[in-house]
């Protein structure tokens, strides 16, 4: 696995070390199912034990926009995605945004994808996208010096 330098900034580092893994694009899901499979999480003992959120409402955005966005308001965590991000990986980047309390802020900085982040991010796809998913974004951090 090669480390790929796109920008020093470590949100940069963060996103080549999921596109480099090859976990960022895992498992395409339809917009009608990735309110369920939030859901699931939300309500699993594995997500009370590391996060106050009990409610994560999810937007389909279509094409308006390219991007993807987690935030919490009001005690409640919202995810956005457009539909070229409809992934299982994505969903997890958001929901760890969330779960690590490093949601978007209206600033894009480096804390949002700090080390807590990435170590919350591992924990998540060992959970749920299965220990080898894992094992390859914790290697690509690790090269990217993330961890």
């Amino acid at each position: 696995m090669a480390r790929l330098v796109i920008s020093r900034s470590r949100n940069a580092r963060v996103y080549a070390a999921e596109l480099t893994s090859g976990v960022r694009y895992l498992g395409y899901i339809p917009p009608e199912e990735a309110q369920s499979l939030i859901n699931e999480v939300v309500r699993s003992t594995w997500w009370k034990k590391r996060s106050s959120i009990r409610e994560v409402i999810f937007t389909y955005t279509g094409t308006k926009r390219q991007s993807g966005h987690a935030r919490v308001e009001d005690g409640i965590g919202y995810i956005d995605l457009c539909s070229g991000l409809m992934h299982e990986g994505l969903i997890a980047h958001e929901m760890t945004h969330i779960m690590v309390d490093s949601a978007y802020d209206g600033m894009e900085d480096d804390d949002d994808h700090g080390p807590a982040f990435c170590r919350g991010e591992v924990d998540y796809y060992k959970r749920w996208l299965g220990p080898t998913s894992s094992l390859l974004l914790k290697q690509s951090f690790a090269i990217n010096e993330l961890l």
